[in-house]
């Protein structure tokens, strides 16, 4: 994100960031406190979600088929997602990221709008897992399933 102008704090930042391989970090972020969306797919290097600390509320959060991520840091202090204007895309979806080991860096959620999956997280203890998922409230459905072992 090196010469992307500072994000406007006081502003929703829809960021959907999909197929870029050598993609490595979200410190250019750190300002930002609302995000309309966050998508992140298949970024081939980034390990970790530093750089969204400040983030205090997002409509859905995508994290999906990011073969390098090991870990949920940065997500913190993020409480809720999608719970200002609950709607069809007020989801969190945690799928298919082959190194994810723990989802305890996000420990803060407590509530999703929408549908909750979480799937597919090779590495990821499918016990931990359903830990993590039962301290959260769901509007819609959800999905906890086929992580490992």
């Amino acid at each position: 994100l090196d010469g992307m102008p500072a994000a406007n704090p006081d502003v929703d930042l829809t960021l959907h960031v999909t197929e870029c391989p050598k993609f490595t970090d979200l410190s250019g972020l750190s300002s930002v406190r609302r995000f309309d969306s966050l998508y992140l797919r298949e970024l081939g290097a980034l390990a970790s979600l530093h750089g969204l600390e400040g983030a205090e509320s997002a409509s859905g959060v995508t994290i999906t088929a990011n073969p390098a991520l090991v870990s949920l840091d940065g997500m913190g202090p993020l409480v809720s997602v999608g719970m200002v204007e609950p709607n069809t895309q007020s989801n969190v979806e945690i799928e298919d990221n082959p190194l994810l080991t723990s989802l305890s860096a996000w420990s803060a959620l407590r509530e999703v709008g929408g549908s909750l999956s979480v799937k597919g997280n090779a590495l990821l203890p499918q016990a931990d897992a359903e830990a993590w998922a039962a301290g959260v409230v769901v509007g819609g459905n959800s999905y906890v399933g086929d992580n490992a072992p």
